[in-house]
């Protein structure tokens, strides 16, 4: 009887499924590496918003069920920055250009909360496949292109936390930290919504940090940057 209890008490439980795309403004600030037949070169770029030309897009898929949480996305950015010259006035300047996508899986459980507020800790792998340009301006020298593409995955660890501030507005904090592929990972975000009975509007800010390093291409950098976007309610 006790099973039989248990199981009707799982099955009553409501289950929701979230779709939200998001438009990333995102740039990057750090250290991009790539080669060519005469070796390799790296190069520091700072200044997030730095000759943007698009940041990217962010489709996201959340599901919930009782305690259980299972979500996912997909990244695809598209960065260009400027930098001096790694080599003084042998070259004018650097141009670079970073595109590709990142993906994501995970599964968590509710470590702690009640109606209006929880907490989640999570468990899942992150997929990388990034391309690199690079190109030196002419200078003393004449000039030089560069390109690097490599794909990896990691594994990250991490907990996000959700909670109603009024009837219409919900926040969402999320952390986590990783490594295999890459030597170390890790990545935060914040999010507020403002709900409907369709779904949500949101916003927010997200980082993604990677430090990576591999005969073609060195990725030591930070993507980071406002998000909007819109989420229907299943």
């Amino acid at each position: 009887m006790a099973t039989g209890a248990g199981a009707a008490a799982q099955s009553a439980t409501p289950s929701e499924l979230r779709l939200t795309l998001y438009f990333w403004i995102a740039g990057f600030d750090g250290t991009v590496g790539t080669a060519d037949s005469q070796g390799s070169v790296d190069a520091d770029f700072s200044g997030l918003l730095d000759n943007l030309e698009l940041g990217g897009y962010m489709l996201h898929a959340d599901w919930s069920r009782g305690p259980w949480t299972a979500f996912g996305d997909w990244s695809h950015f598209n960065l260009t920055s400027s930098a001096p010259s790694p080599f003084g006035a042998l070259y004018a300047g650097t141009d670079a250009r970073i595109k590709g996508g990142v993906g994501q899986v995970a599964v968590g459980h509710q470590v702690v909360g009640h109606a209006d507020s929880r907490a989640d800790a999570f468990i899942g792998l992150r997929y990388y496949n990034i391309e690199a340009e690079m190109t030196l301006q002419p200078g003393l020298a004449g000039g030089r292109s560069l390109n690097g593409s490599s794909a990896w995955v990691d594994g990250i660890v991490g907990a996000r936390w959700h909670g109603r501030i009024d009837r219409q507005w919900t926040l969402l904090l999320y952390g986590d930290v990783g490594g295999g592929g890459s030597k170390y990972t890790w990545q935060a975000a914040a999010t507020a919504s403002y709900e409907f009975r369709w779904g949500a509007l949101v916003g927010g800010w997200r980082l993604l940090y990677v430090d990576y390093d591999s005969s073609g291409l060195k990725l030591e950098a930070a993507l980071s940057g406002p998000f909007l976007g819109a989420a229907l309610r299943f």
